[in-house]
């Protein structure tokens, strides 16, 4: 049992809910068949389905009232740029907010046009709520997908101030913002993994040689 569970906690999170009750029925199938893989695999995805729901349980839960919270927020990765947003993802430092402890994930949306970089802080006026499934059965589970992201919820922020990152890395990357495209944007990838940045073009040619699988490289590791 310590080995599947071993087994489960390396699993991909399903984007999808499974029945339970199907697994269950597959595992007892092919025991009594004697297709023993298939009733190990069933039983592993059956074991894995409880963690992800046990675990989906322990996210805000839908029916929590939106509510505001002042604080400071590190961004951890940019998800989205579009004109009227940026889409991103970051860990809570600290504030006044009683749902959230320090280094909690978080999907935020600035409601404006920025430009914000990995590293950055981003201090304000949080509007908090939860990340609502509205799923179809056998459908795509934003609460499943929030799981596998690392999110405890959502929020969006208008009048943000946005703190510059220091040290090394904030130079380097304010530095490398000013290289022309395709530079810049590989360059960025490479090294911070900001992949929202790269050529449209680059990305094109990448994809037309099958090397699309370069792109996903994510900083130095």
């Amino acid at each position: 049992m310590h080995f599947l569970a071993l087994i489960v906690s390396a699993l991909p999170w399903f984007p999808t809910p499974l029945s339970l009750w199907g697994l269950g029925l597959l595992a007892v199938a092919g025991l009594l068949s004697r297709v023993f893989l298939l009733s190990v695999l069933a039983l592993v995805a059956l074991l894995q389905e409880v963690h992800i729901r046990s675990s989906v349980a322990n996210l805000w839960p839908e029916t929590m009232q939106p509510q505001a919270c002042f604080g400071e927020m590190r961004v951890d990765r940019v998800i989205t740029r579009a004109d009227a947003f940026v889409s991103l993802s970051g860990a809570w430092l600290n504030g006044v907010c009683d749902v959230l402890t320090t280094n909690d994930q978080l999907k935020v949306v600035l409601t404006r046009s920025e430009t914000i970089q990995v590293g950055d802080q981003l201090v304000g006026r949080f509007r908090l709520k939860p990340i609502v499934a509205m799923v179809n059965p056998g459908a795509f589970d934003a609460r499943r997908h929030a799981l596998a992201e690392g999110w405890r919820g959502q929020a969006t922020i208008a009048a943000a101030e946005i703190r510059p990152a220091e040290g090394i890395r904030g130079a380097t990357q304010g530095s490398i913002s000013t290289w022309p495209q395709p530079l810049q944007g590989l360059t960025l990838a490479l090294l911070f993994g900001e992949k929202d940045r790269i050529d449209p073009r680059l990305r094109n040619v990448f994809e037309g040689f099958g090397l699309s699988h370069i792109l996903a490289i994510s900083g130095l590791h």
